[in-house]
């Protein structure tokens, strides 16, 4: 007993004494216990020695253990009502609006959590808003008024007197509470959905299969309509894999009608809801732009991402969550329908040379949690969102091509921006694009190192998911190389090594991807993208070869041209632009001899052979074409003119096709780079490069800054 008494008194163990100043910040600062309070360290090094920044207003330890107890209550509380935790009810609701004011949790969260500013926000039915809005000073003055009222939130509600006039959303007088839908029969649905999570989902992973089977089989899709257009979506979209001939349009037996029947109910009874978005609609929009993907008016696809975006902004759903919140199935969902949309718009934006929704630094939520959705909901919360040590999850596909997506992103807002951007961001000094070309190659050959093991490309991967995703894994990553020194094919620049040599390079692999894919039975729209391009990169190096290498054999680059050809045949089947991208390599390739296909495919039935931009028609059926495209008669008119196949070689008609572009991207006297420069859109750059070979043909196209043909290696 004794011994304890001393030591308790024992001087050398009195640490609260032992406290730091301002400038040491030493654990066993000397300064309570010398002279004059200056610690030995200030004393020999001559420095004030204060002791301003020590003291902190905490909370009291009993305070904050009464909210521990009252937290570990509720939740005690919530796993004996609810014992899935995290499993969704019938509806899903916004994350970021209140909810009815009898749910516990909610009561917890304003009594003790939330501040006036978030809950005067919610009573506004407010997401939200950055720095610069109203909110902000909004927010100012109710803090204001309760520092002088002397009142806290929970005794003094703000927004009591809100008139329901003002303050309530209007429905439009024609709303219809219940639409009556057509769904696929119970066998097909089944099918539909099982070929939606095993084809799509694996690579654009927007829903949670356990999730929406099990608002399936409660027949949610009858009640809810919103839920209902999901559902509709994903049949049209996963029939474009299906067999099953009931996924036709009635009376068609032309295959890329796969879906239209579906699509045409939901937009012709689609009505614009002002009121707050759903992640349901997210959803819709995601798997809308998907379809619109495949068909005649791709290009549609941008649109539809872009108005996507918007929405999950005023959700807040680009936004990083606190660093206390649990992961949740619906908070999940929004962030995966988020990034899907966000991957989608880079993509898009890169084939189309337009601008992005949204750039990398307006972004600052976490990528998706790679865990597989089986592992997502736990009797245990403790287990939830938990993958199984050493098992790969699906989502690191995802995540490793949103990686890849920024460097896609980088390289359009650099080496492929407009001139006027190009001042206002300094890059104006000499060879800035070689030295941001050589960067972009290193942080691509940096991702190219970090791809995990089992997406490494693999012609024999018996796992099909595996397979399919790194497939398109690297089918993007070989687009991304030709993308980053195509601006250089025709500059008059010696850059080392020769950018078309590398471009020729990527190309040929990517070929042979695309064409083992296609082998093996599976087709993607990125399949048609990655065969445009690279058979356009590999035609352009066999015309250069054949006009300055007399003795290079042109049959082996020709060979992969075919396989291209062939994925883009065969994607035609389901998906439109495939025919149009394969007639406009065909006309490239029949330029001179080349031994290219004996004749254009045969066209699929009903839709006379439509490989242009037309839209689709039907002769036995006059309102079919309608129907196929029912927003084409008044938004696209004049993307349904279809120019013979012949023209495509004549400046002047081309200039016209397109003249509902911007017409300084369609200057045909431009050079090749100087076109590239402007815009990044492949059908711009086909036909730049269409008058360019013409040129070349002709003996009129100066090719003398070329490299030497010996210089490379096929």
């Amino acid at each position: 007993m004794s011994s304890n008494v001393n030591h308790k008194h024992d001087p050398k163990k009195r640490r609260r004494k032992q406290k730091a100043c301002d400038s040491c910040r030493h654990k066993k600062g000397d300064g309570m216990l010398m002279p004059g309070r200056r610690c030995s360290n200030c004393i020999t090094f001559k420095l004030d020695c204060a002791y301003t920044d020590g003291n902190q207003n905490e909370y009291s330890e009993t305070y904050v253990k009464d909210l521990e107890r009252k937290v570990q209550n509720m939740e005690t509380l919530l796993f004996q009502l609810l014992p899935d935790g995290d499993s969704l009810d019938s509806r899903f609701t916004r994350t970021r609006r209140p909810i009815d004011s009898d749910d516990i949790t909610t009561e917890i969260e304003k009594k003790y959590l939330q501040d006036p500013d978030r809950a005067f926000l919610e009573q506004l039915n407010i997401d939200f808003f950055g720095k610069s809005s109203s909110e902000q000073l909004t927010g100012t003055a109710i803090n204001l008024k309760y520092e002088y009222s002397g009142k806290t939130y929970s005794h003094a509600p703000v927004m009591c007197r809100k008139r329901p006039e003002f303050w309530d959303p209007i429905e439009p007088l024609d709303h219809q509470d219940h639409i009556m839908r057509t769904f696929p029969e119970d066998d097909l649905l089944q099918s539909l959905v099982n070929l939606y999570f095993e084809r799509v989902n694996i690579l654009l992973p927007l829903l949670h299969r356990q999730t929406f089977e099990n608002s399936i089989s409660e027949k949610l899709h009858l009640k809810d309509q919103k839920f209902a257009e999901v559902v509709i979506f994903v049949c049209a979209v996963a029939s474009r894999y299906s067999d099953d001939s009931r996924v036709l349009f009635e009376g068609q037996q032309s295959t890329q009608s796969s879906g239209w029947k579906w699509v045409h109910q939901v937009l012709s009874t689609l009505r614009l809801s002002i009121g707050p978005s759903t992640l349901y609609d997210l959803q819709f929009i995601c798997l809308f732009a998907q379809f619109m993907l495949g068909s005649s008016v791709p290009y549609l696809c941008w649109t539809l991402v872009g108005i996507g975006l918007r929405v999950a902004q005023d959700a807040g759903v680009h936004q990083r969550r606190r660093r206390d919140s649990p992961n949740t199935v619906e908070g999940e969902l929004w962030k995966r329908a988020f990034w899907c949309l966000l991957f989608i718009d880079r993509v898009a934006s890169s084939h189309l040379g337009r601008p992005c929704a949204l750039y990398e630094e307006e972004i600052d939520v976490e990528l998706p949690v790679e865990c597989d959705d089986q592992y997502w909901i736990h009797t245990n919360p403790e287990e939830a969102f938990k993958q199984p040590a050493g098992k790969p999850s699906d989502i690191s596909y995802f995540n490793t091509s949103l990686r890849l997506s920024r460097l896609l992103e980088n390289c359009l807002r650099t080496l492929y921006l407009m001139e006027k951007s190009k001042k206002s961001f300094g890059f104006i000094r000499q060879d800035w694009d070689r030295q941001v070309a050589a960067e972009l190659d290193a942080s691509l050959d940096n991702w190219f190192d970090s791809v995990p093991e089992h997406l490494k490309w693999d012609p024999d991967q018996e796992n099909t998911t595996y397979f399919n995703q790194s497939a398109a894994l690297y089918v993007l990553y070989f687009q991304l190389r030709i993308l980053i020194h195509r601006p250089f094919i025709s500059s008059s620049k010696d850059l080392t090594p020769c950018p078309l040599h590398i471009c020729t390079n990527a190309a040929r692999s990517c070929s042979r991807v695309i064409d083992t894919h296609r082998i093996r039975g599976h087709m993607y729209p990125i399949s048609a993208f990655g065969a445009f391009t690279v058979g356009l990169v590999l035609l352009y190096n066999i015309w250069y070869r054949k006009h300055h290498d007399h003795s290079f054999d042109v049959s082996h680059d020709i060979d992969l041209v075919d396989k291209c050809m062939k994925t883009l045949e065969d994607l035609n089947t389901r998906w439109q632009f495939g025919g149009t991208s394969w007639s406009i390599l065909y006309e490239i390739a029949s330029v001179e001899d080349l031994p290219v296909p004996d004749s254009i495919p045969p066209s699929v039935d009903t839709w006379n052979g439509d490989y242009g931009f037309g839209l689709l028609t039907n002769t036995s059926n006059p309102s079919f074409g309608s129907l196929i495209d029912p927003l084409s008669t008044s938004w696209f008119t004049e993307s349904q003119i279809q120019p013979p196949l012949d023209a495509l070689l004549d400046s002047d008609i081309t200039a016209g096709w397109f003249g509902r572009l911007e017409s300084d991207n369609v200057n045909l006297g431009h050079s090749y780079s100087m076109a590239m420069s402007e815009s990044t859109s492949q059908w711009m750059d086909m036909i730049d490069m269409i008058d360019m070979w013409n040129r070349f043909h002709q003996g009129t196209l100066d090719v003398s800054h070329l490299d030497d043909s010996s210089t490379w290696s096929s």
